[in-house]
């Protein structure tokens, strides 16, 4: 993965649905987080060292793989269902939610969300974990689905693996989603017209259209190409390489698809198969699974029970859905709110609203440089007291009254106080 896109993963604020950047990200570069067991090479990928670092972090329990699995599933769902996914967004607003770098963890997401949750419903010793997963997936389909033209017939082994994921009777649309999404990352060809069932690989084709544009139109290169990288023009396949490397040139791009259509590649970076390829894709699949240790989606597998159902606790005021995690409600309202209302959203930060005032609002609280809160005032003798220095906060101005010149600037105050107290504490004379 690359550095920008480990940013980007750490700056999603599920709760308020935006990517915060500028309070979320690491303050430090990879090597201060890693240590020795990690490399960032020249591209900004961040690899470890040695196959036996993983080894270290497992057996040391530093890493847990399953709880891992756990968070990148519903990381990568619960972003892929934000207001900037909506299968309607206009250009604009692509735009604000560009240069507020809402889409550096969109190519990663977008390719592995079926996998990491496969692999959660692999493991049976965390079922009583997954009704998160089940509530975000829920709504995730509900606001990604489209219906297909033509009919996908899924094996019976990957739909009863994925049976404990079911949530108010929307196995069905799960289940094809996921397996095509797994499909796609191994497939040769272009996926089949009319088998499409979700309407993220549009948006993604809106996306990347504006970002090649805001390429040579952003006012600030430097913080772009620390988002988004050099190489913006990209392959559109996801089992490519360049789905993710991209390239510095439209040119070079669209010189590289049309390989596509004649080989069989390896996806795996650096693997000679990549380049030579195979004669089909039975053959890609026997590789990838004896040479990179996938697994074959259509294995057999161990069936594990249904994890119990949890409490709901968040009710939809418009219809019965209910839900466990507040940020999965605010997703599902927004599929009523879109036949009602405009959003509104901040330039500032990325928050939606349903109305032009309460955009208002918020910006003149949360963004507004206006300053509020002054050091001086008068005493009750008519004199003056304090610098009549102003700030953003309170907890600015308290941090000043303790500095030495802060307490030149609140003594005559505090002396005035204590005064008043010792004269209400004096004993009434007789």
């Amino acid at each position: 993965m690359y550095w920008r896109e480990i940013q980007c993963a750490v700056s999603v604020d599920l709760d308020d649905q935006v990517v915060d950047w500028d309070r979320r990200k690491f303050s430090v570069d990879s090597k201060e987080l890693g240590g020795s067991l990690v490399e960032t090479s020249a591209d900004g990928t961040i690899i470890l060292v040695h196959h036996t670092a993983k080894r270290y972090l497992v057996d040391e329990k530093v890493v847990d793989i399953n709880v891992g699995e756990l968070e990148l599933a519903n990381l990568s769902i619960s972003y892929l269902s934000f207001a900037c996914f909506e299968r309607n967004i206009d250009g604009k607003d692509l735009e604000v939610f560009i240069s507020l770098g809402c889409y550096a963890f969109f190519d990663y997401a977008y390719a592995y969300w079926s996998n990491h949750l496969d692999a959660c419903a692999r493991l049976g010793n965390l079922q009583d974990d997954l009704e998160d997963i089940r509530e975000t997936v829920e709504a995730f389909i509900e606001m990604h689905w489209i219906k297909p033209r033509t009919k996908t017939t899924v094996r019976k082994p990957f739909e009863e693996r994925w049976k404990p994921l079911e949530r108010n009777n929307n196995l069905e649309r799960l289940v094809i989603a996921g397996y095509l999404a797994q499909r796609t990352l191994i497939a040769s060809t272009s996926p089949e017209a009319g088998c499409e069932v979700l309407s993220l690989r549009q948006t993604m084709v809106k996306v990347r259209k504006i970002l090649e544009q805001a390429w040579t139109t952003t006012a600030d290169q430097d913080r772009f190409r620390s988002i988004y990288g050099d190489n913006i023009f990209k392959c559109p396949r996801v089992n490519c390489a360049r789905f993710y490397d991209g390239f510095a040139t439209q040119q070079l791009r669209d010189e590289h698809v049309p390989k596509h259509e004649r080989l069989f590649f390896c996806s795996f970076q650096g693997c000679v198969m990549g380049k030579l390829g195979c004669t089909t894709l039975k053959e890609l699949q026997k590789h990838e699974t004896e040479y990179h240790g996938t697994f074959n989606i259509d294995e057999e597998e161990l069936d594990f029970p249904e994890a119990p159902v949890m409490k709901l606790s968040f009710q939809c005021s418009q219809c019965d859905a209910k839900f466990t995690r507040k940020h999965n409600l605010k997703i599902h309202m927004r599929k009523h709110d879109a036949t009602q209302q405009k959003q509104f959203i901040c330039p500032s930060c990325g928050k939606s609203f349903a109305r032009l005032g309460d955009r208002t609002r918020h910006e003149s609280t949360t963004h507004s440089t206006a300053k509020f809160f002054a050091c001086g005032g008068t005493l009750k003798n008519g004199s003056s007291w304090g610098c009549g220095r102003e700030f953003n906060r309170g907890d600015m101005l308290a941090r000043h009254w303790k500095s030495e010149k802060g307490k030149t600037c609140i003594g005559p105050k505090e002396q005035e106080e204590a005064l008043e107290t010792a004269g209400t504490n004096a004993p009434a004379l007789s």
